[in-house]
């Protein structure tokens, strides 16, 4: 199997104490979900809860949920709504397709939350950038949280954040 570059980089970390099998593992099965989803021949896909529309051409939709304004004075509104955005992503987050979220809100992270729960693994977001008047979206515009989530755990109790490790987290975007 070919060598990733987590392994590569694995070489240069300070984890010698620290059994790293299960963060290569996870790695492999990350690259392999976002390979599967931002190729060229499969198009862009994502699923969309945004609370927008997204009509761009070379953008698959394949699944999405309305997302109305939530009252931030009722947690349980907001439980409610994540709930529902949640469950309807849940499929497409498992396949590695990339997901639209309602902008970095407080209903964001309650999906996020409920996501990682759920699937046992962050997703891998996209966003838009405005571009001439108009939000665009591109397959660049994403990053898959859990691989993020995997390689800043090389830091935990340490609090050294290393330029190497910095270095390796901007790859992911």
């Amino acid at each position: 199997m070919a060598k990733t570059e987590f392994d590569a980089a694995e070489k240069d970390s300070k984890m010698a104490d620290c059994d790293t099998s299960h963060f290569k593992g996870a790695m492999r099965r990350i690259e392999e979900r976002g390979r599967a989803t931002m190729t060229e021949e499969k198009g862009f896909k994502i699923f969309n809860a945004s609370g927008h529309p997204i009509t761009q051409e070379g953008v698959e939709v394949v699944g999405s949920v309305e997302v109305p304004n939530v009252d931030l004075e009722h947690p349980q509104a907001i439980f409610a709504l994540a709930l529902e955005i949640a469950k309807a992503a849940r499929g497409a987050c498992d396949d590695g397709i990339p997901i639209a979220l309602p902008g970095m809100t407080t209903l964001s992270a309650f999906v996020l939350a409920m996501l990682q729960g759920m699937t046992g693994q962050f997703p891998i977001i996209a966003w838009a950038a405005r571009k001439e008047g108009k939000f665009v979206w591109n397959r660049k515009w994403s990053i898959d949280l859990t691989a993020m989530r995997i390689l800043m755990r090389e830091d935990r109790g340490r609090n050294i954040l290393s330029q190497s490790l910095i270095d390796r987290a901007r790859k992911l975007i």
